[in-house]
Parts: C-alpha cells; structure tokens; sequence
C-alpha cells in the first residue's frame, strides 16, 4: 500500500474541552474544527464559536481537530483509558483508496463511513482507521452544509 502520509491521530479524552485546552498550550495548536453528532447526524459548529458559547447552547462536541504544522489530532470523548488512540488517519491516492476498499470488504472489517474520497473502518484489533485523498482536514458537516445551531436553549 502506498501512503502519502499520516492525516492525524484520534485520541480518546474523558473532556474535549480540557484536553482541546491542553494540546493548544502544549503545541501551540489551532482548533480547525469541532463537529457534534446530532439525532439526524453529524453538524460542525460554527467556526470561532465560544466554549462558553456551545455549552449554553447544550451542545455537545463529539471532535475536536487541532493542528499544527504537521501534527494533526483529532480528540473524542469516551468512556475508555483517556488517552488511547482512537484512529490513524492515511492520506492516500484515489487509486489506492479503491484497492483498499476492496480488500476491507473482502477481509470483512465493518465499514464506518464509505464515500468519495474517504473511507473509514475498523480492523479485527480495534483500530480504526480513516483513509482519505486529501490532507486537508474537511468536517463531516461543513462538507454537507449541515451547522449546529447555537441559539441558547438547544
């Protein structure tokens, strides 16, 4: 398999807000997205919005990407040892994405997203792993138009 590079890793955290704080004063990062998975779907919250903003509005965030330079992580809350690594992201050719899709199928692994340009799923050892033909970073709901809403009172 050809790989042009690693996109970014996806740490679990027990709170997306205290370890987004972390890693932008560790790394000096900048947040590129946060994203919350709603009844309907994921939504991206609106670029620049407020900590204090988003959690009067009763969202909650389910991603957080931050980067810099080349470091790209991905941050999720979750129930399990805070700080395992969640998923690794590949940045692949559109020629490569297609054979892996295949092999994925043929080996059985279960599919987590499956669509031009991107494909996510899981291996027999509990990785996760997310393939994509770009680098740059896209929110699941800036890619389909789909905003949180942040008016207070949900």
């Amino acid at each position: 398999m050809t790989v042009e590079g690693i996109t970014h890793v996806g740490l679990n955290v027990l709170s997306v807000r205290e370890a987004e704080s972390f890693y932008v004063e560790l790394f000096q990062m900048e947040v590129v997205l946060r994203e919350s998975e709603l009844a309907d779907g994921w939504a991206t919250v609106p670029h620049g919005a407020s900590w204090e903003e988003i959690e009067a509005a009763g969202v909650d965030v389910g991603l957080s990407s931050l980067r810099s330079g080349g470091l790209r992580i991905a941050l999720q809350p979750g129930n399990a040892t805070p700080g395992l690594l969640t998923h690794l992201g590949l940045h692949v050719d559109d020629g490569e994405l297609e054979r892996v899709r295949d092999r994925v199928v043929r080996l059985g692994c279960p599919i987590v997203v499956d669509r031009p340009g991107r494909l996510m799923f899981e291996d027999p050892y509990g990785v996760g792993w997310e393939l994509a033909t770009t680098e740059e970073v896209r929110s699941s709901g800036e890619a389909l138009g789909r905003w949180v809403e942040l008016s207070s009172g949900g």
